[in-house]
């Protein structure tokens, strides 16, 4: 899986990994990082399992099921450069 957005919390401590899964369908996981660990990527849940054929489906879901996202991207999931990232390296 290659990750291909990713959508900070406004105070850069949470975000949500969107991915592109080998048979082309997308998924996600969500991640932390915390002072104490030294400000590292942390995997909170892993949802790659799930697979979604639009980026709308798995918004939708992810909204649900990440308690903090809907809060911090009201509005900008319409194509806002805001919360898209490109990386150049990976979350495990």
């Amino acid at each position: 899986m290659k990750v291909i957005e990713s959508i900070e919390a406004d105070d850069g401590m949470r975000c949500v990994d969107l991915l592109l899964r080998l048979d082309g369908s997308l998924a996600y996981k969500e991640f932390r990082k915390d002072v104490e660990d030294g400000g590292r990527w942390q995997l909170v849940n892993d949802f790659s399992h799930r697979a979604y054929e639009s980026r709308s489906s798995l918004l939708q879901d992810a909204l649900r099921s990440v308690p903090w996202l809907h809060l911090s991207a009201q509005g900008r999931f319409a194509g806002g450069e805001r919360h898209r990232h490109s990386w150049t390296k990976s979350r495990k």
